[in-house]
């Protein structure tokens, strides 16, 4: 039975996400999910959204290095609080920028029992805007053992947040 499905680097499209999401949906075992380094937009996130509040075992997911932007950031994080098994989200390289960020913060303190492990919110463009958010999810999200936020806009200020919490 597939556990990992890796479909990184595949020049897919928004117009591939639509079957791919009818196959993820209906998938009893698959774990893990790559979609990174392809071309996907925000117009494609409701598609992969609802297959992955449809997965029954689906718990890691890496978008990184797309072109999700705030929009499909918003989405994604939209619908995170029904998906109370997601433990690891990549989200590098999308230029989700502060209001993606915040808004997938959000979602992810609002999911029943916190159970997210790791994130990757890598070079987004992420500034000090965002500190005070970050440091919360990591006040507040205790299974958190993982989060990259290399790559971005910090200044001292907003290291100094997130740093009070560690």
């Amino acid at each position: 039975q597939m556990v990992t499905l890796d479909m990184a680097d595949c020049a897919l499209v928004d117009n591939d996400v639509p079957r791919l999401s009818d196959a993820i949906g209906t998938c009893t075992v698959l774990r893990s999910l790559s979609l990174a380094t392809n071309s996907i937009t925000h117009e494609s996130m409701e598609d992969l959204t609802i297959a992955i509040e449809a997965s029954v075992s689906l718990n890691s997911i890496d978008l990184g290095e797309n072109a999700l932007g705030v929009r499909g950031a918003t989405i994604l994080a939209r619908n995170l609080i029904e998906k109370t098994k997601l433990m690891g989200l990549d989200l590098s390289s999308n230029l989700i920028r502060d209001e993606g960020c915040r808004a997938v913060l959000d979602a992810l303190q609002q999911t029943p029992g916190q159970p997210i492990q790791w994130l990757s919110l890598s070079e987004n463009c992420i500034s000090d805007h965002s500190a005070a958010d970050l440091a919360s999810l990591i006040d507040t999200a205790k299974n958190l053992t993982f989060l990259d936020l290399s790559r971005n806009a910090f200044f001292s200020n907003g290291m100094r947040v997130i740093a009070e919490e560690l």
